[in-house]
């Protein structure tokens, strides 16, 4: 008996030295700064986008962040400020390139036609390049679905396809 208490007693007090804390989870913050180009088929106009989007790197293969840009449709000069929350999956390839896959949900607001803002999703798929621990170019395919209208009555959709350029930091 006395050999088993003795036994618990070192083994408590030697605990200490083979356990250690955790160090504490830091994400890494993530900017982006995408220029995109697309074009509606159905009603002929192309887009121009302009997006700033700030977020949380939580591992190599998951980002989530939120962003705000402008949008220019080129065919009637509207301007729209989309509003949507990002996440993208990277699926690693090689050492500094990563297959990306993502998709941008919320609206687009537009103040001189006096539409009301609608549904926007955004799909992407493409490939990220890191060049350094601090700077990488994503170019992506996109698909935009956007439903908007004049009066709540009347619904009008946008379905885009275009190319992003995103830089991010």
């Amino acid at each position: 008996m006395k050999k088993l208490l003795s036994m618990a007693a070192m083994l408590f007090a030697l605990a200490p030295l083979c356990a250690s804390a955790q160090a504490p989870k830091v994400f890494d913050y993530q900017g982006e700064v995408d220029l995109m180009c697309g074009l509606d088929a159905y009603n002929e106009v192309g887009y121009a986008n302009l997006e700033i989007v700030n977020g949380i790197r939580f591992s190599r293969n998951l980002f989530v962040g939120a962003g705000l840009g402008l949008s220019v449709s080129l065919g009637d000069e509207a301007f729209l400020i989309p509003l949507f929350v990002d996440v993208k999956g990277y699926f690693p390839v090689a050492r500094r390139v990563d297959l990306m896959a993502g998709i941008d949900l919320g609206t687009k607001l537009d103040y001189f036609y006096g539409t009301t803002g609608g549904w926007l999703m955004r799909p992407e798929f493409g490939l990220h390049f890191q060049f350094n621990r601090n700077l990488g170019l994503n170019v992506s395919l996109f698909y935009e679905y956007y439903g908007y209208g004049y009066i709540l009555d009347t619904r009008e959709y946008a379905n885009l396809v275009g190319l992003k350029l995103g830089f991010h930091f």
